[in-house]
């Protein structure tokens, strides 16, 4: 007879993982999208919610349920051009967590075809033609234009809940 039979010591297992998709649901709105996750169980210092670079909304949680089993999930959601990664906010309580991301709302565009002046066209000689000397005006608005860039999130930025 062994020791081990002995003392009826067993080695101890590897630990076991059960991955599962949490049922989830999205509240769409004018001015944000939120997503909520159904996490019965879980506790806040059990789960992480991430930004990518790259745009991708990265979700996950894990909870142990027994000495060597635990359930874990990860879920990612691509972000649309206009949600603005900035601003997202993550809220738990009662077994339920919600994202909420807000919108990108353009509305300088809207106001801004109304005031602007009205162009006239570049003089024209006998021919129908444009003046030679006289630059459209398409080209100085160009020029002058500064290209508008989105602001890019860090590499990886974690939602503080």
């Amino acid at each position: 007879m062994s020791l081990d039979e002995k003392t009826n010591v067993q080695p101890p297992t590897d630990p076991f993982f059960e991955n599962f998709v949490p049922p989830s649901d999205w509240d769409r709105k004018k001015e944000s999208d939120t997503l909520i996750l159904m996490l019965p169980g879980f506790r806040k210092e059990q789960l992480k919610v991430q930004v990518s670079s790259k745009r991708v909304l990265k979700l996950s949680g894990e909870r142990k349920i027994s000495e060597n089993k635990s359930r874990r999930f990860n879920k990612e959601e691509d972000l649309q051009a206009y949600h603005d990664t900035s601003g997202i906010t993550a809220k738990f309580e009662a077994g339920m967590l919600y994202v909420k991301i807000p919108k990108i709302i353009d509305s300088t565009s809207k106001q801004e075809e109304p005031s602007k002046p009205d162009q006239q066209p570049p003089p024209t000689t006998d021919d129908n033609k444009p003046d030679q000397d006289q630059e459209p005006t398409d080209q100085k608005e160009d020029k002058t234009a500064e290209p508008k860039t989105e602001p890019q999130p860090p590499p990886l930025q974690k939602v503080m809940f």
